[in-house]
């Protein structure tokens, strides 16, 4: 073997260990393996500092990862598969929380015009 296939076998084996481990993690929240937790009858599946993620929103995050993942060709997912999508759906929404409070933090706003200037360039 040589040194590409070697890192391309420990990147393997690292994002299989963060699968597991986070497998692991889901199924151990809760009494009823359940991840969703509520607050004055508002189902959250996360929270980022003071604010709680809904299960609204990742639902809607999820199904746009759903959508995503079936252009690919796939018409089915598998349990594993399902899982990934599930975990990088709530990384997604945590990691677009963060930046909104961090834009928020350092009073960053970002004006119509120079939002779709950017549109137009991608």
């Amino acid at each position: 073997m040589n040194k590409k296939n070697l890192s391309e076998n420990n990147i393997r084996y690292g994002f299989f260990a963060a699968f597991l481990i986070i497998f692991i993690f889901l199924i151990g929240c809760g009494e009823d393996s359940s991840s969703v937790s509520s607050v004055k009858g508002e189902a959250f599946v996360a929270s980022v500092n003071d604010k709680k993620l809904t299960l609204e929103e990742f639902e809607k995050k999820l199904n746009l990862e759903k959508k995503k993942f079936r252009l690919e060709g796939k018409s089915s997912l598998k349990a594993e598969e399902l899982l990934w999508l599930k975990t990088h759906a709530l990384n997604q929404l945590i990691q677009e929380e963060l930046m909104i409070q961090e834009a928020s933090k350092y009073r960053i706003q970002v004006s119509d015009e120079e939002f779709k200037k950017v549109l137009d360039e991608i």
